[in-house]
């Protein structure tokens, strides 16, 4: 790997931009890709624009729809929804070299197996993070406070790890090396299980369901679904340091005024990850005959919801996401 790493951004929506918008300022070269045309020409006509609060800066960022002819990177970082992990490393395969590293930091089950189509195991890193952005027009995002962010490799080299752990932390974007792979990615799953599905299915922010008695009732049932389940498979998550987490994430000054993705896609009458969050618990605890009530309610109302979509249709809270 080169001294200075190139990332390359694949899935530029509010998460993606706000990691590049952070790699680049912090001196790395960086590149967006999305399939999203008019977010992208707003970003090469104007500038990635971040708000903070009340400071906005314009980040001159390359950004583009098609890969670059002849560029490779040392490291791709995929932020795409789960359901398009295939479909978005075949159209940028061509920025893959056998030099590529790819970090994950998606929702869900089933990424890391889609992007071993592409690179080999002992270069797909997997990570989790709380860190939170809002993209709510073509080239603008809102950021929001502070969080963490844990990577750890598959198979490889820790010394790679720690170079790109390095390069994280220098975009200050707190990251730190997890060193057991399963069970970071059981307890992101638990956390995206219990807040995206509340907040989608409530139209509420992640601080309303967080400081409310019922809300927080909620997310540590469906996290403690995942914990029973992630244990018949030898995966032993702390659940309170889950639940933990959720509730610190609700403070205004971290993610408490935040609408998680899959609130958003709801709004929006986007295809939601429901299948691999949720739907993925359910599906493994079938296999180990265990019951998951709360999993199962919130995955069976999002799922009639996206069945029951209605065009020209919105609330007052939809208003207010919606651009």
């Amino acid at each position: 790997m080169s001294k200075k790493i190139t990332f390359a951004i694949i899935g530029a929506g509010a998460m993606g931009c706000r990691f590049g918008a952070q790699l680049l300022e912090a001196g790395f070269d960086v590149t967006l890709y999305d399939v999203w045309k008019e977010h992208i020409e707003a970003i090469q006509n104007h500038g990635l624009i971040v708000k903070r609060g009340e400071e906005e800066k314009v980040i001159k960022i390359e950004a583009y729809v098609d890969p670059l002819k002849d560029k490779t990177y040392n490291v791709l970082i995929v932020f795409t929804k789960a359901q398009y992990t295939e479909e978005a490393l075949n159209k940028y395969s061509a920025l893959i070299s056998q030099e590529t590293y790819i970090l994950t930091l998606q929702n869900g089950l089933g990424n890391k197996e889609s992007i071993a189509n592409y690179v080999s195991m002992d270069r797909i890193i997997v990570g989790t993070t709380t860190y939170s952005s809002d993209l709510f027009k073509p080239g603008v995002i809102e950021v929001g406070g502070s969080g963490e962010t844990l990577i750890t490799n598959l198979r490889g080299t820790s010394f790679v790890v720690s170079k790109i752990e390095e390069a994280l932390n220098k975009a200050f974007l707190n990251t730190r090396i997890s060193k057991n792979t399963m069970i970071a990615i059981w307890e992101k799953l638990a956390f995206n299980a219990a807040i995206n599905s509340v907040t989608a299915l409530t139209g509420l922010t992640t601080g309303h369901v967080g400081n409310h008695p019922l809300g927080i009732h909620l997310l540590r049932k469906i996290v403690e679904e995942v914990a029973v389940v992630a244990r018949y498979l030898d995966i032993v998550i702390d659940t309170e340091s889950v639940v933990n987490t959720l509730l610190e994430i609700s403070a205004p000054d971290k993610a408490g005024n935040h609408y998680p993705s899959m609130a958003q896609d709801i709004v929006k009458k986007k295809k939601t990850e429901i299948e691999a969050i949720n739907g993925a618990i359910i599906r493994e605890a079938e296999k180990c005959k265990i019951s998951v009530p709360y999993n199962q309610s919130v995955y069976s109302m999002i799922k009639m919801i996206e069945d029951n979509y209605m065009p020209n249709q919105t609330n007052k809270f939809q208003q207010k996401i919606l651009f």
